[in-house]
């Protein structure tokens, strides 16, 4: 392979332009006519340039019969002047002026075309020992020269040897055949314009290198198109050094990522001028700064005393790395926090750095002086617990003495107010029923019913008064046994028909299974039962529906629904009804009782180790559920 390189056809040349070039050119047309001979080419041939112009080009030959050697190039005998003969190459280039054909031979001496050979074989032995693969192709786009390293970063490119003097766009094409030489998609999808694209680039190469992917990695390339030469490409195998920067960019993400998502504040800061480089997110809340207004932001400003930084910044100097220093910072409100801070000096964007960490121990300084201002307020209240023991133990007494009034109060109320009402109820109850001859009035038989309904009625919440009192005193007893939860069902709805009948409700009960049993005090169930069918009788409008249901819990215990299609109530209305003397008023709904139904429901059932569980919607109705835990042992046996 050569690296002589013939002169290019260029077809906006003349052969003037030609006849002003260094080397010995004569330009020669289609009928071997000499149109030109340039100054070079005169003074190497001795001989009066504008003398041969129009005379047949052989005649510049001494064998004629060497005249195919202008039109193929080669060595010959030229005639000079004086007689005399020179050995001379002639390469042989041809172009178009204004239509017409020309030849242009370039005239090289022997002795220079031998030199010319040893500088060429000097060149391509030196071409051959670079690192960079090089690729020449001439201003017809047929390859010229590539050095061995282009042989080298090409393994898998099959034919070298047959590539010289190939055309470009048949290189192209040979690459695309080889499996994976071409990377470019486009030349899968679209062959065509992949062809197209290279001659483009080909014909107008890229400004400055740039990075290409090949089959087996990575290569720079710059590319050049030089006048009177063509095109040349030069290649580095940049493969493991893609694959540096790529571990190196995997680290920083894997380090990002890791900053980014730890939860410790993370800041990184330069050590020439103290600005900051980085924060993750848990610095940007700690210190209440936007990320992208971090950087540059000066380290300094976020330490309430910045001595203490210049005093980090020497230890980190001196030991290379700090732990759990605690230094006092403040955020971009400057707001102070407590913060322990750990850090090592290192080396970021070829830059010497601060990696600092940074947990907030606010909480914990503000615990230790709480266990400080706790244990103050403890010496206070153990000296004051001291001085004030009489009144502590005063104050005792004066409880108990008001638990025993509270006691005597309740003995007294069921005294005073029991004893007389029962004598109110049995002298009405007489006159009710005329016991002691016809009363001729009826109005004075109406009012002794009255009496009588009254008293029934004051009696009851008296009752229910002492059995809460009792419940909030702790003096209430149950005794449980085992109840038929079908006895108990038509027992309760028993008590409670005439009010159904009277407000025109239904009552449905049900019992799964019918031999269900739960282990309860039987006036205490008897009661809650009848009090959450009273209210429900109460609160249902005419034709509406109520049902009682017994049912087994998961857990061996048994659950009583008393559920109604009433006028329901909402959240605020239930917590209101549980309370003491709660009630719930509702236009068109007459106001029966004092509020104390589900208090003491709800007391009673807690005595049980259960609880009462109200569900209830406005214009939906009312569910409440009583569940009675488990008793002790079985229940006895069927008989």
């Amino acid at each position: 392979m050569s690296l002589a390189v013939e002169v290019p056809g260029r077809h906006d040349a003349a052969p003037q332009e030609a006849a002003e070039r260094a080397a010995a050119l004569i330009a020669v047309d289609a009928a071997g006519t000499l149109l030109s001979i340039n100054p070079a080419a005169a003074a190497l041939l001795r001989l009066d340039g504008r003398a041969l112009t129009g005379r047949p080009a052989t005649d510049l030959l001494a064998d004629p019969a060497d005249g195919g050697l202008l039109e193929t190039g080669g060595s010959c005998v030229l005639q000079c002047g004086e007689g005399s003969l020179l050995v001379c190459t002639l390469q042989v280039g041809r172009i178009e002026l204004d239509g017409r054909p020309l030849r242009i031979v370039t005239l090289t001496a022997a002795e220079e075309a031998a030199r010319a050979a040893r500088l060429n074989a000097l060149l391509r032995s030196a071409l051959d020992e670079l690192p960079e693969a090089l690729i020449l192709f001439d201003d017809d786009d047929r390859l010229i020269y590539f050095n061995q390293a282009y042989r080298r970063i090409f393994p898998y490119m099959p034919g070298f040897d047959e590539l010289e003097g190939a055309h470009f766009l048949d290189i192209v094409r040979r690459s695309m055949a080889a499996p994976g030489v071409v990377q470019d998609p486009l030349a899968r999808e679209d062959p065509e314009a992949y062809l197209a694209k290279r001659i483009e680039r080909l014909h107008r190469p890229h400004k400055g290198p740039f990075e290409q992917r090949v089959r087996e990695g990575w290569h720079l390339v710059q590319e050049l198109r030089i006048p009177e030469i063509g095109f040349v490409s030069l290649r580095s195998d940049i493969t493991e050094v893609k694959r540096l920067e790529a571990s190196l960019v995997e680290r920083e993400e894997l380090f990002r990522t890791l900053a980014d998502t730890s939860p410790v504040a993370m800041v990184l800061t330069r050590l020439t001028d103290a600005r900051v480089v980085y924060i993750n997110p848990s610095a940007s809340e700690l210190f209440g700064v936007p990320l992208a207004e971090a950087p540059d932001k000066h380290a300094p400003d976020f330490y309430v005393d910045p001595a203490d930084r210049t005093r980090l910044v020497e230890r980190l100097k001196r030991d290379g790395v700090v732990q759990d220093a605690e230094i006092e910072l403040k955020d971009a409100q400057d707001h102070p926090f407590w913060a322990l801070l750990s850090g090592t000096a290192t080396v970021y964007g070829g830059e010497p750095v601060l990696l600092i960490s940074i947990i907030d121990i606010s909480h914990r300084k503000r615990q230790e002086r709480a266990i400080e201002e706790a244990n103050r307020q403890l010496a206070e209240l153990a000296e004051r617990l001291r001085t004030t023991g009489e009144e502590a133990n005063a104050a005792r007494l004066r409880a108990e003495e008001a638990s025993r009034t509270k006691s005597a109060f309740l003995a007294m109320m069921s005294h005073e107010l029991r004893t007389p009402l029962n004598a109110v109820l049995g002298f009405s109850s007489i006159l009710r029923d005329q016991l002691f001859g016809a009363i001729d009035e009826p109005k004075y038989v109406e009012y002794a019913q009255d009496i009588y309904e009254s008293g029934a009625h004051l009696l009851s919440i008296i009752n229910d008064i002492l059995d809460l009192s009792k419940i909030e005193a702790g003096k209430m007893e149950i005794e449980r046994e085992w109840l038929s939860a079908a006895d108990l069902a038509r027992s309760c709805r028993t008590l409670v028909r005439g009010l159904a009948d009277e407000n025109g409700v239904e009552i449905d009960q049900l019992v799964e299974p019918t031999d269900l049993k739960l282990h309860a005090d039987r006036r205490a169930a008897k009661q809650m039962l009848v009090n959450l069918l009273s209210n429900a009788c109460k609160f249902t409008p005419a034709g509406g529906q109520i049902w009682l249901r017994f049912r087994p819990a998961a857990d061996g215990g048994v659950r009583v629904d008393v559920a109604d299609d009433g006028i329901g109530m909402t959240g605020e209305e239930i917590a209101r009804a549980l309370e003491a003397f709660g009630q719930i008023a509702r236009t068109g709904v007459s106001q029966k009782g004092t509020g104390l139904g589900l208090p003491l429901v709800q007391g009673l059932i807690e005595l049980h180790g259960g609880r009462l569980e109200v569900c209830s919607r406005p214009g939906e109705g009312t569910t409440a559920t009583l569940y009675f835990p488990p008793g002790a042992d079985s229940p006895p046996a069927k008989a």
